[in-house]
This record gives structure tokens, sequence and C-alpha cells, in this order.
């Protein structure tokens, strides 16, 4: 019976953190999880059961990712959203050896394309449209050129509603907001650069163990130099990650919101450009094409709450508040290290889950993630290996 968060053999996924995200989010969408998760157990009519396999179960046969590399400067600089997108594509059909007329359904997150708004979670909704028998086998994905079009990205809100106090709320600078947090719950600038020198810390570590792998696909692509000659590169490594990030070195950089402020280019996520891709089925649908079982969906919640933020100040009060084990947190560093491409993070949080779940002998995983305007998402995981 679960009990408690730290009962549990778990890992937490945070974006950590860059969107327009809340102090709530974290603790009511994981909390919500949670509630789920009891009834399941209590419940016998529920469809999926922690635990216990099922031919029902809304199985993931694969989970794969672009490397995140940063914008404008990185390895993806030169491509758009479509590209990268269409590569992941790719590597999921040549790697399951599906057919592709059985995919009913594609379902992609992504924001900063002129038209585009945040898809609360791709893969819960295929894993929902699954369960509700609309269709049999779909994709989950993501993707995010923040170099083409995060830039120039601007919402208007028409001026009937801008008056709306909730909806002035919603246009506040994430940064201030960040400050916000950050002065009301009394989290520090060296809270914050020593959580970002972790993330980057762990993250390295990952790459350099060769944990990344597994769920990176090496895309072939061409980029320009500033002269404008080309060329065609493998881009198979998170570029964004620093390792010689310190305590001193991220206390020099200036505060981006005021004189005052704690929060920094160093302690926020960094804008980057990424991909990713989940396919997903009913288990026995996964068993009758002879395919692979990284794990099971159990469960989503989705919250909103006023709008505050998600940067490190919100991530670091998140865990406490919550009294998750740090260790259980990011366990290989987040989006301070990898880059936060806006759409992609949720699968993206997925491929990266499965593998290191498996690596540590654990069960249990939660993806995390905030979506604009001050609300949030949480889904639970299960790993089978």
């Amino acid at each position: 019976m679960i009990k408690s968060y730290n009962d549990l053999r778990f890992l937490v996924v945070f974006p950590c953190v860059m969107g327009s995200s809340l102090i709530g989010v974290g603790i009511s969408a994981i909390s919500c999880i949670f509630r789920s998760a009891w009834l399941m157990e209590l419940n016998a009519e529920q469809v999926t059961h922690v635990g216990v396999k099922s031919p029902e179960d809304i199985v993931v046969v694969s989970a794969l990712r672009a490397t995140l590399t940063r914008g404008k400067k990185g390895g993806f600089k030169d491509v758009l959203a479509d590209e990268l997108l269409m590569n992941v594509f790719k590597a999921t059909i040549e790697r399951t050896g599906i057919d592709t007329a059985l995919v009913q359904d594609i379902t992609g997150g992504n924001v900063c394309a002129e038209g585009n708004f945040a898809t609360p979670s791709p893969c819960v909704q295929i894993a929902s449209a699954i369960q509700c028998r609309l269709i049999e086998i779909g994709i989950g994905a993501g993707v995010e050129s923040m170099t083409a079009d995060y830039y120039n990205r601007r919402t208007p809100y028409s001026d009937k509603i801008s008056v709306v106090p909730c909806v002035a709320d919603c246009q506040v600078p994430m940064g201030y907001t960040s400050e916000n947090v950050a002065l009301e719950y009394g989290i520090t600038r060296e809270d914050q650069d020593r959580f970002s020198v972790e993330s980057h810390r762990k993250a390295h570590a990952a790459q350099q163990a060769g944990r990344f792998k597994e769920e990176i696909i090496p895309c072939t692509v061409t980029q320009i130099d500033k002269d404008g000659n080309q060329k065609q590169v493998t881009v198979s490594d998170d570029d964004g990650i620093r390792p010689d990030s310190t305590l001193e070195t991220l206390g020099k950089i200036r505060a981006a919101f005021g004189k005052d402020g704690t929060t920094t280019a160093g302690n926020a996520s960094q804008i980057s450009d990424g991909a990713a891709a989940v396919l997903l089925m009913k288990r026995k649908t996964a068993q009758k094409l002879n395919l692979p079982i990284l794990g099971k969906y159990i469960t989503s919640a989705a919250v909103g709450v006023p709008p505050r933020v998600a940067f490190a100040s919100q991530a670091i009060y998140t865990v406490k508040a919550l009294e998750i084990s740090d260790e259980k947190v990011n366990p290989n560093g987040g989006a301070i290290a990898f880059g936060h491409p806006l759409g992609c993070t949720g699968s993206r949080q997925v491929a990266t889950l499965f593998p290191e779940l498996k690596r540590q002998n654990k069960r249990y995983g939660i993806t995390s993630m905030c979506i604009g305007s001050g609300m949030g998402m949480c889904a639970v995981w299960e790993a089978e290996y």
C-alpha cells in the first residue's frame, strides 16, 4: 500500500526551470497523483492497477529524444523544428519496426512557433485516447526550436480581456514572479546557485557515464558558420551542460530582474532546441506486435493556481514542501543543465525517466511540468525491466 512519497522507490523529474508556472503546481499536482494512486489500489474497477499487469494497461514501447542544444549557439541552431521532429519519428519507426499505418494519432507539444500554444502533456492525451478506445496506438511528442521562434514570439491580449486581474497577472514577466517566490519563501541567491551547480554536476556525471545513450538519437544536420559555409555534423550530446559551474562563478553573474534580485541566467533553465517522441499502446497490442515494453502509464493530474514561476526558486521550495529526498529529484540533472525546449520537455522527461528507473532498479517515476498562465501537470509511470 502506498502511504507516503518516500515509501516508494521512485524518481521525480521536474523541468527545472523555465515556463510560466507556480509554487503550488508541483505540490498540488503531485498530491493529486498520489490520491489517484491510492484510489487505484482500493478500486478494483480501475483499468490500471499499481503493480499489477493487465492486457488493458497503457504501455510505453519506445521513448526517444534528440539532444538538447543551446538556442542560437548549439548544434541545432540552423535546424528547424519539423526536421528535428522528423529525426525522432524516423528513429522511433526504425527501432521498433512498427508499421506506420497502425499509428492512429500523434499529439505534439509546441509553444513558440506562431499560432501554437502549450499542449498539456501529449503523452497523457494519447494515453487517454487509448483508454477511451478512440485509438489503439499513438505517439505523444514535443518539439521546440527556440532559436527560430522564441525571440520573436509576442502573444497579444484583447483590451477587453486584459482588464481582468488574473489576465494581467499572467502577463507579469516570469523573472519577476521568480523574485516574488524567493522573497516570500526565504530562498536565497546562494540556495538557487547551489541548486544550479548541482544540476550541472549531476548532468555532467551522467553524460560522462553514458547514461543518455539509450534515450538519445544522433541527428545528422547542416550547420552554417558565420561566413555562410555549410557542413554536415552529427549531434549526439546535450551541449548546454557546464561542468565548470561553481558557486563562485555563478555568484559573479548579474541579477536579471533588479540589482537586489536573486534570479540570474545561471540559475534559470536555458533556451534550447530539441524534440522527443513516446510511442504508446495497450499491453495486449504490444504483445501482439511483439514490441518491448519499457513501462506503463498509471495516472496524471493537472491543476491551476495563481501564477508563479518555475525557476530554481520554485523547484527548491516544492522539493522542500513535499519532503522528497533530494537524490530522487532529477538524479541526472534538470533543465538548468540541459535546457528547456518548452513543448518538448514532457516527452523528453519520459525518455529520460525509464532508463534511469531501470539503472537504479526502481519502479515508479513522476514527471512534472509547468503549463503557461498558472497551470501544472504531473504523471506517474511504472517501469518494467
